[in-house]
């Protein structure tokens, strides 16, 4: 199942809301696994989100970069994966590190091999997708998703720009569409429900993740999945931890609408 992460503008937390999201799947659905890989043909921020994880594996990895090479050679098989994505929760969470991806001046034709690739060996494969549709690895992967999760944000503005301008992008039409807003204030006046009624969106389609101080820290110091595993823990009445619980709590909201919209049957 491939799950593109997507905006069409920029600073909307598009990495951020991707990796709390993938980083949550299969931890409130234990029969899922999921792999995070982005389509940036540059270093992304999704590495440095995930740093100290990246940096304590001693792995034989190089990515992309080396999938592409097995690729060209005519070697590539489906169980090079295994030695080429990094293990952040075993198990459950995998990258694929695409730093290298700026040296390869074909890219852009490994990337359907490379998308059906990971969709055949996990459950769910989640991709973050260059912003707008000026590159053709974006309108490809959205072309190809089976649900593309929509980014936003509670400023009017960028509400407004996008669903203005959903009619003409192609790549969307007759897609499954997720609204995820971004750093999300709840004492905000444009609240979810609001900005649901306001453009028509169904509850079911519609999520958040929630503004947290940690969770923006964890970015700078490349900890995410370590504070998403801790605040999914929280199970204490500790006022200290209120926030950590909130926000918790709206993103198992938020992915339990999302798998629920994959079709994916889940077994309780």
């Amino acid at each position: 199942m491939l799950i593109a992460s997507w905006s069409d503008s920029h600073q909307v937390g598009t990495t951020t809301n991707l990796l709390s999201l993938a980083t949550a799947v299969p931890l409130v659905y234990e029969q899922l696994n999921a792999i995070i890989f982005h389509a940036n043909k540059e270093r992304s921020s999704l590495e440095s989100f995930m740093e100290s994880y990246i940096k304590a594996e001693d792995a034989i990895s190089s990515g992309v970069a080396e999938l592409e090479n097995l690729f060209h050679s005519g070697i590539l098989r489906p169980e090079h994966l295994n030695t080429h994505v990094r293990r952040i929760l075993e198990g459950k969470l995998y990258v694929l590190e695409g730093r290298n991806i700026g040296a390869s001046q074909i890219f852009d034709s490994f990337l359907p091999i490379l998308l059906e690739l990971l969709s055949q060996r996990y459950k769910l494969a989640f991709v973050d997708v260059p912003t707008g549709l000026g590159k053709k690895a974006a309108h490809d992967i959205l072309t190809k998703a089976d649900v593309v999760v929509v980014n936003l944000t509670q400023n009017e503005e960028v509400l407004r720009h996008f669903f203005t301008s959903l009619p003409t992008y192609s790549p969307l039409q007759g897609k499954e569409l997720f609204y995820c807003i971004g750093n999300y204030e709840e004492n905000s006046h444009n609240t979810m429900r609001k900005i649901s009624k306001a453009y028509n969106i169904s509850s079911s389609n519609i999520g958040v993740v929630p503004r947290n101080v940690k969770l923006l820290d964890s970015c700078n110091s490349g900890t995410v999945p370590d504070f998403i595993l801790k605040a999914m823990a929280v199970t204490t009445k500790d006022w200290s931890y209120d926030d950590d619980k909130h926000f918790a709590d709206h993103l198992k909201s938020t992915v339990s609408s999302l798998v629920k919209l994959t079709g994916i049957p889940i077994i309780k």
